[in-house]
């Protein structure tokens, strides 16, 4: 079963703060922040990071609430 990180747009960190938050802790690539960060804004959320490994989302998902982002993994089911 593949799990999906989502990042919520919260208006309340600047649009840096988040691109460097997913560059650090996701992997992004500058352009793939940028893009993220632009869905996220327009669309009130992205999907920015798949996996079939759990775990290995959990702990991108409390990196980046560590960082006072909104984050929720999803299943397949409901992405």
């Amino acid at each position: 079963m593949k799990y999906h990180l989502y990042l919520y747009n919260d208006h309340e960190h600047t649009f840096r703060y988040v691109w460097t938050a997913l560059m650090e802790h996701l992997g992004h690539l500058p352009l793939q922040a940028e893009q993220c960060c632009l869905i996220a804004q327009n669309n009130d959320r992205c999907h920015v990071k798949q996996s079939e490994d759990i775990m290995e989302l959990r702990k991108m998902e409390t990196k980046l609430k560590d960082l006072d982002l909104k984050v929720e993994i999803v299943n397949e089911k409901y992405a």
